[in-house]
């Protein structure tokens, strides 16, 4: 019988692989499964599922709401940063957890995450200011991380290999539902009451599936069905050797090297043109700094796969080959109009149009409906027909690109109502995202070999959110150097800085100024598409490269 097991399981081998618990047929039948069944199965599957649907939401849960919290905080110019930070801190440390949970044990990690991912979602309630959300919201990634991936593991190692495929499909609408329903919550959140139950809504949200994960995992899981462990060990702790070794396997060095490449480059995004210029001492020196962290984290990593070294990389050098960097290249380049959509979209009704965070949600729901109803539809497609993964995906590709294309296009709308053909816009992008995030992550295994699947799946999750940060990073960067390149003519650099502030300072001007600022936005909006049409059409290559040749 095969099952998901850890490196220090495998061998000394440095990736997740398939080992056989039996060693004869005698032994076979008197050992107990490795797998859950019944009631536990169920319980822990639903408390699995839905600390994903809870981890996931929390990215865009609070992107219809922006406007309030920026408004309120008087910071518009750091508000893709409420965004970031999460994001960046839930990238930097996705890996870090799964390698934290050999040590301290599945069930003990993930309740960490979750006392983690309450205690700074109370943090960002009582935040006063923007500096006080941003640092709090970083942290509270670092929990949801460890929610997430904890979760996705455990969802692997509760299940057979016959199975997992199924389960896989499930998490990845789980994760698009998540993320286009975020902001439909934070927009009727924000429109009713204040934004800061977005985050006091979370206490309550997180005990329900932290209690159905506790309650239906056994003591000792993983290793529950091992007679060495039953009965002796709650904490389903990795035996490999002293407590000592165990933390020396944890990839640090590489965590906080990649942590590092992260956070420079989305500084030097965020602040360039605005609160520095792009040739400016501090610009470069954050580029090049960014840079030279992500090659040492390159050759950190490509140095302990290939030597004795007891670490185990938070990527594999194994993952250098065409095919995989293609693999992990389209996660992270299909999140980008997606992410995008749900944050600048929201945000230029509010603006543009005047529609406050509730009815801003409402125009979402075209993409909202459709994203989820087509990830099934794609996950039938090439799961039980068996269409080949080239033409779906490539499919999507084609409804993403014209989506864009259609947003970057179309003559600027009035400042007054939603013009109608957005809402078709929406669908068409939406048809395109909800194929292509299924059909990416049902697709891993025939990309890469048997034994790097479970790490090939948790890099593709977090490639999906790096590119999802880095994506909003240059989105950002787009609307505020064109606001103020269009703006500059007219306004101070000091009035300019109040409108970046707080949009609602905006109101204090004469109506045809008021125009001038709405008119800004807008070709600022349609700029960022113009930019996101690069990131579809790099798509096209990749998927060739990965599936081309593939008989699926």
């Amino acid at each position: 019988m095969a099952y998901p097991a850890s490196a220090d399981q495998a061998g000394g081998d440095k990736t997740e692989t398939l080992v056989n618990t039996s060693s004869d047929q005698s032994e076979n039948s008197l050992t107990p499964s490795p797998y859950l069944t019944g009631w536990r199965l169920r319980c822990s599957i639903a408390g699995l599922m839905l600390g994903v649907f809870l981890a996931s939401m929390e990215a865009t849960i609070v992107s219809t709401a922006l406007v309030n919290i920026v408004d309120d905080l008087q910071a518009f110019r750091d508000g893709a940063w409420v965004i970031n930070a999460y994001l960046v801190a839930f990238t930097g440390t996705l890996l870090v957890w799964a390698q934290f949970s050999l040590v301290i044990g599945r069930k003990l990690s993930l309740a960490l995450a979750y006392v983690l991912f309450i205690a700074f979602s109370i943090g960002c309630a009582v935040a006063s200011t923007s500096i006080q959300l941003i640092v709090l919201r970083a942290f509270q990634g670092v929990g949801g991380a460890g929610v997430f991936n904890i979760s996705m593991t455990m969802i692997a190692e509760a299940v057979s290999p016959a199975e997992y495929p199924k389960y896989v499909a499930m998490v990845s609408v789980m994760y698009v539902l998540s993320y286009a329903l975020g902001p439909l919550i934070g927009g009727a959140i924000a429109a009713h009451t204040t934004w800061t139950w977005i985050f006091w809504i979370n206490v309550p949200a997180a005990f329900v599936p932290l209690a159905l994960a506790e309650l239906g995992i056994p003591p000792g899981f993983p290793h529950q069905h091992e007679r060495k462990y039953a009965g002796a060990d709650h904490a389903g702790v990795d035996h490999a050797g002293k407590s000592g070794n165990r933390i020396g396997r944890l990839d640090l060095p590489g965590g906080v090297l990649f942590l590092a490449a992260c956070i420079l480059l989305l500084v030097a995004l965020q602040g360039a043109d605005i609160s520095w210029d792009w040739s400016s001492t501090v610009s470069i020196c954050l580029l090049v700094f960014a840079g030279a962290s992500f090659a040492l984290f390159v050759f950190w990593e490509r140095q302990i796969t290939l030597s004795a070294s007891p670490r185990v990389p938070l990527l594999t050098w194994e993952f250098c080959n065409l095919k995989t960097v293609s693999l992990l290249s389209s996660f992270a380049l299909v999140s980008t109009p997606f992410i995008s959509n749900l944050v600048s979209l929201p945000e230029r009704f509010q603006v543009v149009n005047g529609l406050n965070s509730f009815d801003a949600a409402i125009r979402l729901l075209p993409f909202v409906v459709v994203i989820p109803l087509f990830s099934v539809i794609s996950a039938v497609l090439v799961s039980a027909l068996k269409v080949r993964y080239i033409y779906v995906l490539l499919t999507g590709i084609g409804f993403q690109l014209a989506g864009v294309l259609l947003f970057a296009f179309a003559n600027p709308s009035s400042t007054g109502a939603v013009p109608a053909r957005t809402y078709g816009f929406e669908v068409i992008l939406a048809i395109g995202s909800g194929i292509n995030n299924t059909v990416l992550t049902t697709g891993v295994p025939f990309v890469v070999s048997k034994k790097l699947i479970p790490t090939a799946m948790g890099a593709g999750m977090q490639f999906r959110y790096l590119g999802g940060a880095i994506g909003l990073g240059i989105m950002t960067a787009v609307l505020d150097s064109t606001i103020k390149s269009s703006l500059s003519a007219i306004f101070t650099p000091e009035q300019i800085t109040e409108l970046l502030r707080s949009s609602g300072n905006a109101g204090a001007l004469s109506p045809d100024k008021q125009l001038l600022v709405k008119l800004a936005y807008e070709d600022a909006f349609q700029l960022q598409w113009k930019v996101l049409i690069g990131f579809v059409a790099a798509q096209i290559p990749l998927a060739v490269i990965m599936f081309w040749r593939s008989k699926r």
